[in-house]
């Protein structure tokens, strides 16, 4: 009997499988069935987290997404990732981070293998196909219909990422100590300027499905304009508020830090913010989680800066960013030829990453998935 064997499936790539499982063309179907009977075989248990299922239900068409649901049904076990949270469900990225915050804050932070360890321990169930589906089928097709999966919300966050100067993203914190700051009357001027060249940006480059990107730039712009008032305060200088106003600690940074540096430890720090919240722990062990101890930090970075220089943006994307952890817990993570490439990018110059990491394998089409065999790990 083959070993099993944990395997993420690309969200597109099941859904092609699903839509050939149970196309009226007997052809289609029986090439479907075969790959899926391979898998089965095999020992290949699909893991799923609420990435995935959240990938399934942004498509449009009902029974599309049902069939997905339907195609669950085929496999005799699935694994799943449970929330930390006994009553949110699947589990998603937060709770990886949870669980690695709540190492390092033990002094345990940085052990790969122990992550991964304690992530399957604690947090990977396992499930006959039938239950998985009655057990979380209906609550996430209620969620969809109610409308709370916000899909433009991720096509406005990777539009305006994507759209930021990358020239601006490289320059040093220290040009900020002989640069002088306009009165605010300037700066509302410059910021709508601003606006008028992000639109244009978004328009240029954004998400292809990006609704209404003048209101998109507009609101960002209002917010950069409120994030700005602390730029003029007299107590501290233009370098050390600037900083400050971005989220980030003055130790944590050094006047080499770039601003494509600091607006990703602004998020680090605004992510880990929220977790230390949920779980109850005091603000001030923020200074124990440094973001160069966080593996899922230096992998989710790693994409988001490779990302940034696709030709188009891509609301996908910050899915994507997040569900690249999960190569760490499985033993086979397939992707397109784009993520493939960012891995080899990654594994190559973090050695470390390289060995933890299951295997990262590229798929064009669903029949790739039948040269996988019992031999590979």
């Amino acid at each position: 009997m083959s070993k099993s064997k944990l395997i993420s499936i690309d969200t597109s790539i099941f859904g092609d499988i699903a839509k050939d499982f149970f196309s009226e063309n007997e052809l289609l179907h029986l090439k479907a069935k075969d790959t899926v009977n391979h898998l089965v075989i095999n020992g290949f248990i699909p893991f799923i987290t609420f990435h995935h299922i959240l990938e399934i239900l942004q498509h449009d068409d009902t029974d599309t997404v049902l069939n997905r649901w339907s195609l669950f049904r085929e496999f005799p076990f699935i694994a799943w990732l449970r929330s930390c949270d006994e009553d949110a469900g699947l589990g998603s990225i937060v709770d990886i981070h949870k669980i690695e915050v709540s190492l390092t804050v033990d002094g345990l932070g940085g052990d790969v293998d122990l992550l991964a360890k304690t992530v399957k321990d604690t947090l990977v169930c396992y499930t006959k196909g039938d239950a998985f589906v009655e057990l979380f089928q209906e609550v996430y097709m209620q969620i969809r219909e109610l409308g709370v999966l916000n899909q433009q919300r991720s096509k406005e966050i990777e539009s305006i990422s994507h759209a930021s100067d990358k020239d601006i993203d490289k320059i040093k914190l220290s040009t900020l100590f002989d640069y002088q700051l306009r009165s605010p009357s300037d700066m509302v001027t410059s910021l709508k300027c601003f606006e008028r060249n992000l639109c244009e940006s978004l328009q240029k480059s954004g998400d292809s499905k990006l609704a209404n990107p003048e209101a998109v730039a507009a609101n960002f712009t209002a917010k950069v304009l409120h994030g700005s008032i602390d730029l003029f305060r007299k107590d501290i200088s233009l370098y050390e508020a600037y900083i400050l106003s971005s989220g980030v600690r003055i130790e944590q940074v050094s006047p080499n830090t770039t601003i494509g540096q600091l607006g990703r430890l602004s998020v680090y720090n605004k992510q880990l913010k929220d977790i230390l919240n949920a779980m109850c722990i005091p603000a001030h062990f923020e200074t124990k989680v440094p973001y160069k101890t966080q593996i899922t930090w230096a992998i989710w970075e790693h994409f988001d800066a490779a990302m940034k220089f696709e030709k188009f943006a891509h609301g996908s994307n910050m899915q994507d960013k997040h569900m690249c952890v999960f190569a760490l817990f499985t033993d086979i993570f397939t992707v397109d030829k784009r993520v493939c490439e960012y891995f080899r990018q990654l594994t190559r110059k973090n050695k470390t990453l390289n060995v933890a990491l299951g295997s990262v394998v590229k798929l064009s089409h669903y029949t790739n998935l039948e040269s996988l065999n019992e031999e590979r790990s």
